[in-house]
């Protein structure tokens, strides 16, 4: 018998454990520097270091936050699924534990993207490898009320639970009738190992969705990141829509010739601005699996000088890689019986719905019914 809610206990208390120890961390002078415009403009009562820590508490924060609700979202699925009582908990604990790498993150880091990079040029495969280092070879673990025979299962969760492609023992293909055949039991490692991670990787990503909806990863930031291409503050003026002083005042420069990049308010440009490029346009109706998922990270979108970043562009690359990579039909059921779609959708203001409208009509009757009307429970692709 496995105690999730014991352990959510325990979780919390490793949340409070790190966000100690971010308190207690004196952050250096070089740090600075990655306080951006608007955490300045929100936190001028407050001290350099004061707003590295309360950036860094965001982020564990956020981090709690989606762990608990993908916690709840496993618990969901199990039950769609009519798995058993110990396929349920042990994905649950498999659930709260898989971002456990981020925590060590943020106590560093102003940025996931910034930590992941410097832990891959460290030797790990990002924080899943992070995590499982943490809990099985520091022996972190131990902070939890968990049976040590789950170690071995649990670790290969943790520790691929972000990766594309999976080793050889994890990528078993699991039908419907296989489920209803066999029992997945503690001996059959392999095939719950499986089974478990792609039920995880499923809760992470309708939770990534959903955060759209509450702002924690943000639908829509207050400025987008414009490419310069060499264009003067006028130029750049005449051609979306926003006063030469308004960028000025933004980017705290009378100056941008040496700037590749600059910021811009999403609200006030030019919709023909934000149209999306037609490499993801093609990539989404196509047909959404990515095949070089390196090319296609949001950071490398932020940064492509073909691409002026913004949410619209991050919608078109997120329902068309999530939704089409998602596993099981019983997300894409909650999907619908939530109607997420719509939800996100209705958020956008209408002066901006003609960019997204054909997306998201291809997203609900391409990827989401006639998935669910295919009727697999789970296949690779």
């Amino acid at each position: 018998m496995i105690d999730v809610n014991q352990n959510k206990q325990d979780f919390l208390k490793r949340h409070d454990y790190y966000q100690e120890r971010i308190e207690q961390v004196i952050y250096p002078e070089s740090e600075y520097g990655k306080i951006n415009y608007t955490d300045q403009k929100q936190n001028e009562n407050l001290t350099p270091q004061e707003i590295l820590k309360k950036i860094r508490i965001n982020l564990l924060n956020q981090k709690y936050n989606h762990t608990i609700r993908v916690t709840e979202m496993i618990k969901k699925l199990n039950d769609i699924m009519q798995n058993s009582e110990f396929i349920t908990d042990i994905s649950q604990i498999s659930g709260l534990l898989h971002d456990y790498g981020r925590f060590i993150q943020a106590v560093y880091h102003s940025s996931y993207y910034e930590a992941e990079k410097f832990y891959k040029e460290n030797g790990y495969n990002g924080h899943g490898e992070v995590g499982a280092h943490l809990l099985f070879q520091l022996g972190e673990i131990k902070n939890f009320h968990i049976e040590e025979k789950y170690n071995n299962l649990l670790e290969q969760i943790v520790k691929y639970h972000q990766i594309n492609q999976l080793p050889s023992n994890l990528n078993i293909r699991i039908e419907e009738t296989f489920l209803k055949t066999t029992k997945l039991t503690r001996e059959n490692q392999s095939a719950l190992a499986s089974l478990i991670l792609q039920i995880v990787k499923d809760a992470d990503m309708y939770d990534i969705l959903y955060q759209r909806l509450i702002y924690e990863y943000p639908l829509f930031t207050d400025t987008i990141n414009y490419h310069v291409n060499g264009m003067t503050i006028n130029e750049i003026a005449k051609k979306t829509g926003i006063s030469a002083e308004e960028i000025m005042e933004i980017n705290q420069t009378t100056n941008i010739k040496n700037k590749k990049t600059i910021k811009l308010p999403f609200e006030k440009i030019n919709p023909q601005e934000l149209e999306v490029p037609p490499k993801i346009k093609d990539k989404f109706m196509k047909k959404v699996y990515i095949d070089k998922p390196e090319e296609w990270d949001l950071y490398t979108m932020q940064h492509d000088e073909t691409i002026n970043y913004n949410s619209i562009t991050a919608m078109w690359w997120t329902i068309g890689q999530f939704i089409g990579n998602m596993n099981f039909t019983a997300t894409l059921q909650l999907i619908k019986q939530e109607k997420l779609l719509q939800k996100i959708y209705e958020l956008y203001p209408e002066k901006y719905k003609y960019l997204v409208s054909e997306m998201f009509s291809f997203a609900q009757e391409e990827l989401l019914e006639k998935r669910i009307n295919q009727g697999k429970i789970y296949a690779k692709k």
